[in-house]
């Protein structure tokens, strides 16, 4: 999808419910309809939860330890297994 740096806007001083560092991506159609719209959050770690989601950080104790995604992928890098999907 094209998109110019004119078509981004930044609101500074905007908190969300959820969590503070978050980012709403709203798709338009040419005459200004929202298309599709979806909120995203930056809940540390380098994980990232979309909107609605229940939070997954613990909820399925894994077998092999890990505090970032950061460190997953490198766990994965070293034991030769597929990297997650988001």
């Amino acid at each position: 999808v094209p998109f110019a740096k004119a078509d981004v806007s930044f609101e500074p001083r905007t908190r969300l419910p959820e969590h503070p560092n978050a980012m709403t991506l709203v798709a338009r159609d040419a005459e200004g309809g929202v298309l599709a719209e979806e909120t995203y959050y930056s809940v540390g770690g380098g994980f990232i939860r979309r909107d609605g989601e229940a939070p997954r950080i613990g909820a399925t104790p894994s077998p092999i330890r890990f505090d970032s995604a950061e460190e997953l992928l490198a766990i994965c890098d070293e034991r030769h297994l597929p990297r997650p999907r988001a």
